[in-house]
């Protein structure tokens, strides 16, 4: 634990603007990632519990931040931690969910309203709803199905070869990326490892599943 980062930086070759590092910091106070502490007259930045989450996610700070609001409002379990993962992911990942065919605008708005009925092509946040809507689409239709047949019913989830190739036969037929699903279900999975481990898992997770109810 650094007594203050700043000083460090502040000391290397190249160092970061002293603006940039007092409002990084503060930033990471505001969300409850640190707290700064008084201690012989020396100011001491020391990581929290909701800090020491946030920086083992594999996610930014801020996308972090977002995913443990969706799972605890106020101090009372949401539910919504698997659907903030899960767009996050989203947004993180390229190409998105949804085929996009290069100068077809018009094909494209279709496969999205196909997903989204209401989206808004222009709206960035609409957009990330409908491929959310084909993420669930292909979690419920294609992943559940092939997870709970007797054959693999109850085993923790593995791509394998046969998986993958049948992966991208289904996605095919319905305008999915199949490369993007997959990496999106692998970044969810080690998130969920992650928070729910015995080093991390905070009280806040105890009562809410680490299952998604979809």
């Amino acid at each position: 634990m650094l007594a203050n980062p700043i000083t460090v930086l502040e000391r290397c070759l190249d160092p970061p603007p002293s603006l940039s590092m007092t409002k990084a910091v503060k930033y990471l106070i505001d969300v409850g990632a640190c707290t700064l502490e008084t201690k012989n007259r020396k100011e001491t930045i020391v990581p929290t519990e909701m800090g020491r989450i946030l920086s083992a996610l594999p996610f930014k700070i801020e996308e972090a931040y977002m995913i443990v609001r969706g799972a605890i409002v106020r101090g009372a379990q949401s539910g919504l931690l698997h659907e903030a993962l899960v767009l996050t992911s989203i947004l993180n990942t390229r190409p998105y969910p949804i085929v996009h065919h290069f100068g077809q605008s018009e094909k494209n708005e279709a496969t999205l309203r196909g997903f989204y009925h209401d989206v808004d092509v222009k709206d960035k946040k609409s957009v990330a709803v409908a491929n959310f809507s084909a993420y669930l689409y292909w979690y419920i239709n294609w992943k559940l199905r092939i997870w709970q047949n007797p054959d693999h019913c109850y085993l923790p989830w593995e791509w394998s070869n046969e998986k993958s190739e049948g992966n991208n036969l289904w996605c095919k037929d319905h305008n999915i990326n199949p490369t993007s699903v997959k990496a999106i279900d692998t970044e969810v999975d080690v998130a969920l490892e992650i928070l729910y481990s015995r080093e991390y898992m905070p009280d806040w997770l105890k009562h809410q599943s680490s299952s998604s109810k979809w």
